[in-house]
């Protein structure tokens, strides 16, 4: 059977992963054969491999690892990336780190849906907060209005215009007037349907 040299390795297709692997490769001969590797040497030789040159465009980077940060941090997080053979991916590009190591995706994949499960329980549980003081206070609002006069009404809606849909405020000048007007020969419907609250307000102020 014949012996698979060194220079017919199999070497990966995806253009990516392929040029990671002949970095490390590079780096690594360089290193075992004793010679020195300039700084940031694994991204370098990535370049080269990928792009055909040492010095990539800024648009050339940019189709391959997105992100705000210049040509010369993202070669640094690539160079880092790459020699810490993808153990160390914070602040790379997702895309990117997946194609050159694809055993990361899982990992990836995971971290990703659980920021995304973490961020929609903690705007869940904000919400909630938020939905129970809103109906606390709308309570006090019901309250408040409960023991007013007819004549203080118009004030009330002016007050809670903020606070309150005219839907609401309508409603709740029911429960003043169920409270207030029981003797009345008159549903509140009867009277007041497709009035605004301010209107409603006004009529009854006259009472």
């Amino acid at each position: 059977m014949k012996t698979i040299t060194s220079s017919l390795s199999i070497i990966p297709f995806e253009p990516i992963q392929r040029a990671v692997a002949l970095s490390i490769a590079d780096v690594t001969n360089k290193i075992n054969g004793g010679k020195k590797v300039a700084e940031n040497a694994y991204a370098t030789s990535f370049f080269i491999n990928f792009f055909g040159k040492r010095n990539p465009s800024k648009a050339e980077v940019n189709s391959i690892f997105s992100g705000i940060v210049s040509v010369k941090e993202k070669a640094i997080l690539i160079n880092n990336f790459i020699q810490c053979n993808g153990s160390f991916y914070r602040n790379v590009d997702m895309t990117f780190a997946a194609k050159a190591f694809p055993s990361l995706k899982n990992l990836i994949d995971y971290r990703v849906n659980a920021h995304s499960d973490l961020k929609i329980e903690q705007e869940g549980k904000v919400k909630a907060k938020t939905d129970i003081k809103t109906i606390q206070r709308k309570s006090v609002l019901l309250d408040n209005l409960l023991v007013l006069g007819s004549k203080d009404l118009g004030a009330w809606v002016s007050e809670t215009d903020y606070e309150l849909f005219n839907y609401e405020q309508v409603e709740y000048l029911e429960y003043w007037f169920k409270a207030n007007k029981q003797d009345s020969d008159y549903s509140f419907h009867d009277l007041y349907c497709g009035m605004s609250a301010s209107e409603i307000a006004n009529d009854l102020s006259f009472d």
